[in-house]
């Protein structure tokens, strides 16, 4: 056994028995909803999946530091237990998708849907109450420390949600309705966990704008998909104003984007060019990349100036044809000038989103070092960069090219 927690050695460290993970979280954790943003939920018929209450009570009680120590190491001997037991049915689960089905045939019944659902809310109700007791009115800094010590807030995530959410993704669409039902349990949960512990404000506003993406990548109506794009896009921006060099931030902002060509790219470049870049977005902008390449054949006068920026850049960061490259940069500045004007306030933001992408070619798209063969793109970059200062320096009266001038100032 354990000794007993001495309160007159309140900062004394805390060990709980059962097997510590320590495992990194697999997927980032991703709030309070603006009023405008809550506005437009209460109109979609999304909101019911807001509504629902976490269910456990929400009064702290009053108890002594050393009940406090007592009852989060049998909280956690519970949780280790239900987490093993959802390791194992995930383990299952992922063997049987494996199997081939018969025409008809389902993976799971719906019970058999419920029964995962309940052991999942075993496991989530663990951590709740863990974190509770962990940073309730008779914790103290030990207790505090647990939560960081035993990576509870990843392994909530990944053993309690991401991870389920993954096996209902793979086995939609049959399991939909499931799917909704425990989407509406988890972001109940962390709603109240954003509420009530403030320590991991940063954490719940993350893991709700994850939830929000599982939301509207299932919801079959256009408006409440929308509505879930427009919440999840603001409660990521509200992460990247405290962690502004997190690049997954700014990945997962791209992935909103859609289907504004230059705004994706530009949150797809600055995934890599910030302190913390995210390596795998290497990979996903092919995504928006690949699109526009296949366009090749497409004579450049017909080409929207949008689609001649990206494709331009998609040359460089690929290391592709520099003569095409020269010929794309060529067609969007001889129409800039038009775009601009066409466009009116609306190139404010487009201007920025161009600048800033400039911007991340100079700084080589992240890239650590350039090899001798490749200067020649990076001149490239150059060019168009300046170029393109040069035509909205010729309109400076023009305000809307103003914040497209003073990003690039800012880098001079």
């Amino acid at each position: 056994m354990l000794p007993r927690s001495n309160p007159a050695s309140a900062g004394s460290e805390v060990r709980l028995s059962g097997s510590e993970d320590t495992r990194e979280r697999s997927h980032p954790m991703v709030l309070e909803l603006t009023s405008a943003a809550l506005r437009d939920v209460r109109k979609s018929t999304a909101w019911h999946d807001l509504v629902e209450p976490w269910n456990l009570p929400c009064q702290p009680r009053s108890i002594t530091h050393e009940q406090s120590v007592a009852e989060i190491k049998a909280i956690y001997e519970r949780l280790v237990s239900a987490e093993r037991k959802c390791i194992e049915a995930d383990s299952d689960q992922v063997k049987e998708l494996e199997k081939p089905l018969l025409p008809g045939q389902r993976r799971l019944e719906d019970e058999q849907y419920r029964s995962l659902i309940t052991l999942r809310k075993t496991l989530l109700e663990e951590h709740y109450e863990f974190l509770l007791v962990s940073h309730g009115p008779s914790s103290n800094a030990a207790l505090n420390r647990l939560v960081t010590k035993y990576k509870m807030k990843s392994r909530m995530w990944r053993f309690g949600i991401h991870s389920f959410l993954e096996l209902l993704r793979h086995r939609l669409p049959e399991s939909k309705d499931h799917m909704f039902t425990f989407l509406k349990m988890a972001y109940s949960m962390i709603t109240s966990l954003f509420e009530r512990i403030k320590a991991f404000e940063i954490t719940w506003i993350e893991c709700l704008g994850d939830l929000a993406r599982y939301y509207m990548a299932i919801e079959d109506d256009a408006r409440d998909r929308q509505v879930w794009n427009t919440i999840a896009n603001d409660w990521y921006t509200k992460v990247t104003d405290r962690l502004p060099l997190a690049g997954r931030l700014y990945h997962h902002c791209a992935i909103l984007s859609k289907p504004d060509l230059q705004e994706q790219l530009f949150y797809y470049l600055k995934s890599l060019v910030v302190a913390d870049p995210f390596e795998l977005t290497h990979k996903s902008i092919l995504v928006l990349f690949n699109p526009v390449l296949e366009k090749d054949h497409v004579a450049l006068q017909t080409l929207e100036s949008d689609h001649l920026f990206v494709r331009f850049h998609a040359r460089i960061f690929l290391r592709m044809d520099l003569n095409r490259a020269s010929l794309d940069a060529d067609g969007f500045l001889d129409g800039l000038t038009d775009s601009i004007g066409n466009a009116g306030a609306d190139w404010k933001k487009t201007g920025a989103f161009q600048a800033a992408s400039n911007v991340a070619s100079l700084l080589k798209y992240g890239a650590k070092d350039l090899q001798p063969a490749e200067i020649a793109f990076f001149q490239h970059c150059c060019r168009m960069t300046y170029l393109s200062l040069g035509i909205c320096l010729d309109l400076a009266d023009n305000v809307d090219v103003h914040p497209h001038i003073h990003i690039n100032l800012l880098l001079i």
